[in-house]
């Protein structure tokens, strides 16, 4: 019915594919028929004609196996078998039917040698075997309709059935197994059963590599099949994947849930499979063989002697599930063991390379808590005691290499104690020791090759380093060690015995069990795909800085690459629709790259497959790991979405024969190793999903620390890992052949890749080849002619990844309380920022992630909640967004006629109201007030000797002399210097007790000097000084000023904007009487860096000071040169940029009662941080707090330096950032709070932190001088 309405519909099946999943796909059942037919026309009449009962239907064979006359036993024997693999090769279908039909084991894939079909969904079968429960109440119930409850699949009418709508019972199977995967998904992926959902795909829910292997070793240990990885590409939701185990493994589904249309019992749940099944201890076991991935061998027992009284206990299917007899296997202990092969072929890289430290496995721990030594010794000990291949050595017996289990060793943990040292000094020393662990070599003579080392940084936080050979260890085998260390630390400090199952496996029972399956030829068909994949392939040749050493260092270096989570979820979707893997468009790309570079197109690329193929070895330590050669054609000039299906291709093709080590395709294919380089590739790429932290720690914080071991094994291995901000990637590569620029380059090149192909699947991306390749120097050479524009090429991926930049920049503000204030800059960040001029362009997104990674993080930290140092404003986001467009404009504000210009100038006039200057005064934006004061000096110089001074010099006016307050910025001494004058002609005033300007001794002081023939010319009062915040009397200083004709000039660099605070504005009366004023906007006023600012009340004076006419500046009185004067005429920038814009867009967007309030609450914030010092008897205030800064220190001993050192913990720790200051000879920590972010908890924090540090460190200084006094006493 079914091939006959697929005939009516049009919708046929291809007959290869159907064959395929009729002769792979099935169980095979005791009744038997076969049709050797030429098309599904063909097979129609056929079956049309056995249905009928016609006898002799020609080319179809029926039997049942066991109940017929077998006339044909001898095929069962050896030399029946030899026969029926002729017939297979020679492709004799009519002998192959007849003796399949008469129940004879026949491998139908070696009928696809080259091209596999694939496999399609069909109707299940309508006689499964069921059991039916029957109440009591159904006895009473007619014939008839107890066949129709009993029977009804029987009685199903197929003709409404397709190849996607498979028959009842189906269904009910069907949600029963999706129930049992969906439990072991939630288990692997933690994640809660209702929150999976069965037409996602389950690469969604984080299936990676390892866990796909995991879950299909429970699979197929359930259900007694032999999956691969391939089935979840070719089925990837949970609900395809239970239709298709139901429709292609039926009987065996069936058999093993117990399956009635009455559902399973509560009891007859299918539980998860154990690790392992416990087998009768014996002297022989038995271990089915696979012959390839999708059938078990048929055949006699091979047995061998088992020397040792230990059983190696492996899960086995019943014959009734497998169709298949197990073959027996045992582990000769007594006997010299092999490596395996994967162990064989380092070994020979061992002895003829000084590979040092290239192939230690490292992984690192940072444990914060009380930690227990003895009890981690204890749980390393038993970890070595579980795990033979932590217990192995290799030796030469007879001229071959061996493996050598000890039965113990010991392997001490290395303690690093840094406790004692300074914390600058303790990090450097705490790398330096954990690279001493890292990158010792072993020697593979001796047992154990692996080693433990703690590094003690302080009492309560220690560095794990723990590190394995790669002989007897890979990435997935770290770990299981490090779940294991921290499983048995938990239960050991509990004194609670060992909750870890005994291992029914070792390694070396894998590497029998591999050597077995290759000498026994049950590879054979695998060994055939690679020596025909790869006979003649080319190796990749990535042009290099530097020509390839005869012998390579292994030395090596990793660069650092980032793919934002938005971006990765385009390729993820991509990938959906296009039936693949995110690996897959990931390896797509990077070919690609590969491709551009090398100028190749036929291309291989290595990636690792974890090669544990069976649920007995998960939690087995040992070499598993392989390598896959994935060779992909690239020529024709195909667009990504046909390079994504060439990549497909022989993606599924390697995988499907994952189970050949390397060595032996290596091997038969005739590669030729020599020291210098890999015969088959020397990239590697590989992808892996960032999984739940391994290390769970009683009592213990555990986190992972990642230590570099500077090698490379390969010319480029590049890694990446799905983490939940996006994809992280490490590329490791050898610096004998590669410089920084290079891999730069060839990161750029993929992140371009990348970005392209989520905007077209289809452009000409994998079009270019060789003329774009890297020159030696790694960058790319320029060609004459070239396009000099440094415009984007590719508007649209410029935009997306200017899209990328605003988002990180809005996510670093909006989540900056989760960051530390400041941190220390590593060494390693510092060196970057030390590198040469580069010759070639970098992609802007290498250059943003360059930002992102070295400069964001290590920046001032004044946009922070906590910083308190010094007085700086902590920005907003407007201003943000409006220096994004200012820099857009790029206007240039010296001059000329714009609406830019209009832009300052409306500032002015704000601030002309705010402050009360009359209309005629002029402002203009500069850096800062350090700037500011300068000008306003230069200002009262002219206006006190007039054009002159421009001309003759400073040298004709001398006797000039300026006041200030002792207290005053440095800025202003600065100025006196710079003008001309000198600092000698400053008086620097004495303060009064509220550390404001001592007005008496200023009048004593101007006296003075006009008693001695000089000339006061200049009096500068402060609003807001530099270490208290005290004000002058502004007042008094102006009526001074006034009485003695001196200009007035007024340094208000943060205090100013005070008059935007009801409650600060009258104690700044007097400041609008000033001749001139200096201020910042990125201070109090909160607009981003810089925009400091000067007012001039006599404009036409501040014109006089600075103008100076030039030809090429000629002023017009209309088009772009007219507007004059211009702002360049009011100071020295002739080139000026547009500050004023982020100014006008914060004051617009807020407002100036908004701005008030800010300022309000930073005092308000100020006085609660005085009460609080004031509450601790441990801390001693050393100022009045007059506005919104707060000068206290640690009440000790010796408190200088203890306050001193405490500023800095504070700085270290992250948690808020304070300054330092001198009042009265006394060091003060100095809390200038500034920041509209910051709030009371903030100011908690920093009290506590402080009081917290200083305990700490007049408790070391008390232990040392009781130390110093211990020794002074001794004789």
């Amino acid at each position: 019915a079914f091939v006959s309405s697929a005939l009516e519909t049009g919708n046929s099946p291809d007959l290869a594919d159907l064959a395929f999943t009729m002769q792979v796909g099935r169980e095979a059942m005791e009744s038997r028929l076969v049709c050797v037919v030429n098309d599904a026309r063909d097979l129609r009449k056929t079956l049309d004609e056995y249905c009928r009962g016609k006898d002799m239907v020609e080319n179809c064979y029926s039997g049942r196996v066991g109940k017929s006359s077998d006339t044909d036993g001898w095929l069962d024997a050896e030399e029946g078998q030899e026969l029926i693999a002729r017939w297979l090769e020679n492709r004799e279908l009519l002998k192959l039917a007849r003796a399949w039909a008469k129940g004879k084991s026949v491998d139908w894939k070696s009928l696809h040698p080259g091209f596999k079909p694939r496999r399609i969904s069909l109707p299940t079968y309508p006689f499964v075997k069921e059991r039916y429960g029957i109440e009591s109440a159904a006895r009473t119930v007619s014939a008839a309709t107890s066949r129709d409850v009993m029977h009804a699949p029987l009685r199903q009418d197929m003709s409404g059935f397709s190849d996607a709508i498979p028959m009842v019972p189906g269904a009910d199977l069907a949600d029963e197994v999706q129930a049992t995967v969906t439990q072991w998904i939630s288990q692997l992926l933690n994640v809660a059963v209702q929150d999976i959902e069965s037409e996602i795909e389950l690469t969604q829910y984080g299936l990676d590599s390892i866990s796909s292997i995991q879950l299909v070793n429970r699979i197929n240990q359930a259900y007694g099949l032999e999956l691969s990885l391939t089935i979840f590409y070719e089925q990837p939701t949970l609900s395809g994947f239970a239709r298709h185990l139901v429709d292609e493994h039926g009987a065996a589904v069936t058999a093993r849930h117990g399956y009635s249309n009455r559902g399973l019992a509560a009891t007859e749940r299918l539980e998860e499979p154990a690790p392992h099944i416990e087998q009768p201890k014996s002297s022989m076991i038995e271990l089915p063989v696979r012959s390839e991935r999708g059938a078990m061998m048929n055949g006699s027992k091979a047995h061998f002697v088992n020397g040792s009284t230990q059983s190696l206990s492996l899960p086995q299917a019943s014959a009734n599930e497998q169709g298949a007899t197990p073959i027996a296997i045992a582990r000769p202990r007594t006997a010299p063991l092999s490596p395996s092969y994967a162990q064989e072929r380092l070994l020979l890289t061992h002895q003829n390379a000084n590979v040092g430290s290239a192939y230690n496995v490292p992984m690192a721990f940072r444990l914060v808590g009380s930690l227990d030594m003895d009890v981690l010794q204890a749980s390393v000990a038993e970890v070595v005691g579980r795990h033979e291949s932590l217990r192995t050595r290799f030796t030469s017996v007879d001229g071959f290499v061996v493996q050598v289990i000890e039965p113990s060793v010991a392997v001490e943990l290395s303690v690093v104690d840094l406790g004692h040292l300074h914390d600058a000094e303790r990090r450097d020393e705490v790398w330096r020791a954990a690279h001493e662990i890292v990158r010792r070599p072993f020697d593979l003579e001796a047992a154990p090759l692996f080693r433990v080392g703690l590094i003690r940084v302080r009492p309560a936080e220690h560095l794990l380093v723990m590190v394995a050979h790669h002989i007897i260890s890979d990435g997935w085998s770290m770990e299981v060690l490090i779940r294991e260390v921290s499983a048995l630390y938990s239960a050991f400090s509990r004194e609670l015995r060992s909750p870890l199952p005994e291992l029914a496996v070792q390694y070396a029972d894998h590497a029998i069990r591999q050597r077995q399956q290759v000498e026994a030829r049950l590879l054979d068909r695998q060994i055939s795909y690679w020596v025909d994949r790869l006979a003649d392939a080319p190796v990749l040749s990535l042009p290099t800085d530097r020509p390839r050493p005869s012998v390579p260092s292994y030395r090596g270096a990793t660069a650092l690459f980032n793919f934002p989570e938005h971006d990765v979820a385009a390729l993820r979707s991509l990938a959906q629709r296009e039936g693949a893997s995110l690996f897959l468009v990931l390896f797509a790309a990077f070919n690609i790259v590969a491709a551009r570079l090398s100028g190749q197109q036929d291309v291989v690329i290595g990636t690792p497959v974890a090669g544990r193929g069976s649920l007995d070895v998960e939690n087995v330590i040992g070499f598993f790991i392989n390598m896959l050669a994935l060779r992909t054609d690239l020529s024709g000039e195909p667009t990504f979405r046909q390079c994504l299906k060439r990549v497909k291709d022989a993606a599924l093709g390697a995988f499907a024969h994952q189970d050949v080590p390397l060595a032996r395709i290596e091997t038969e294919i005739g590669a030729v190793r020599d020291l210098a380089q890999q015969p088959l590739f020397r990239v590697l790429f590989g992808l892996q999903k960032v999984s739940a932290q391994a290390a769970h720690f009683a009592g213990l914080e555990a986190f992972p620390v990642n230590v570099d071991n500077d090698t490379s094994r390969r010319d480029v291995s590049f890694f990446m890992y799905e983490t939940a901000d996006g994809l992280f990637g490490t590329l490791e590569y050898a610096t004998d052949l590669f410089d920084p620029s290079t891999i730069d380059a060839m990161l750029t090149e993929f992140r371009s890749v990348l970005l392209q192909i989520i905007g077209d699947l289809d452009s000409d991306i994998a079009v270019r080849n060789s003329g774009d390749r890297m020159d030696g120097s790694g960058s790319t050479p320029i060609v004459m002619g070239a396009p000099t524009s440094l415009d984007p090429s590719d508007w649209g991926s410029f935009r997306v990844q200017g899209h990328r930049m605003l988002d990180d920049m809005l996510d670093y503000l909006e989540g900056i309380r989760e960051r530390p204030v400041w941190q220390p800059i590593p060494d390693g960040v510092r060196a970057r920022f030390r590198e040469p001029l580069p010759a070639g362009p970098t992609d802007l997104a290498v250059v943003h992630e360059e930002f992102m990674e070295n400069i964001l993080p290590f920046a001032t930290g004044n946009a922070h909640p906590g910083f308190m140092g010094w007085v700086h404003g902590g920005g907003n986001p407007d201003g943000m967004l409006a220096e994004m467009l200012a820099a857009g404009l790029n206007a240039n504000l010296g001059g000329r006629d714009h609406v830019p210009m209009e832009v300052e100038k409306q500032i002015g006039h704000w601030a002309r109201e705010l402050f009360g200057f009359p209309e005629g005064a002029t402002g203009l934006f500069v850096t800062g007030t350090s700037m500011a004061n300068m000008i306003a000096l230069l200002v009262a110089r002219h206006a006190m000797v007039g054009d002159e001074v421009r001309r003759a010099g400073i040298g004709a006016f001398g006797g000039l002399v300026a006041y200030t307050s002792a207290a005053a910025h440095g800025c202003i001494s600065q100025a006196m210097d710079l003008a001309g004058i000198g600092t000698d002609s400053l008086r620097q005033i004495p303060t009064d007790a509220n550390h404001a300007i001592d007005v008496a001794l200023l009048e004593r002081a101007i006296a003075d000097d006009r008693a001695r023939g000089l000339r006061p010319f200049l009096i500068v009062g402060t609003a807001g000084s530099v270490d208290i915040g005290a004000i002058d009397d502004l007042q008094a200083l102006a009526a001074i000023a006034k009485r003695e004709d001196i200009w007035f000039h007024v340094d208000g660099a943060f205090g100013a904007l005070g008059m935007l605070a009801p409650e600060i504005a009258p104690r700044l009366a007097g400041m609008e009487k000033a001749d001139s004023l200096a201020f910042d906007f990125h201070k109090w006023g909160q607009v981003p860096y810089d925009a400091g600012f000067i007012m001039v009340r006599d404009g036409e004076q501040h014109l006089a000071t600075f103008t100076n006419p030039a030809a090429y500046l000629r002023r017009e009185k209309r088009g772009l040169a007219a507007g004059s004067p211009w702002f360049c005429d009011f100071g020295p920038d002739l080139s000026r940029g547009f500050r004023a814009l982020k100014t006008w867009f914060t004051i617009k967007v807020h407002g100036a009662a908004r701005m008030g309030a800010v300022i309000s609450g930073t005092c308000e914030l100020a006085q609660y941080m005085k009460r609080q010092v004031e509450a601790h008897p441990e801390l001693e205030l050393l100022a009045p707090v007059q506005l919104n800064i707060v000068c206290f220190r640690y009440r000790c001993a010796d408190p200088d330096p203890v306050n001193a050192a405490i500023a800095a913990d504070l700085h270290e720790s992250g948690i808020v950032a304070p300054s330092t200051t001198v009042l009265d000879g006394q060091l003060a920590i100095r809390a200038a709070i500034v920041n509209h972010r910051t709030e009371i908890h903030d100011i908690d924090a920093a009290v506590e932190a402080t009081i917290r540090f200083g305990r700490a460190r007049t408790e070391v200084r008390g232990s040392l001088q009781a130390a110093r006094e211990i020794n002074a006493s001794e004789p």
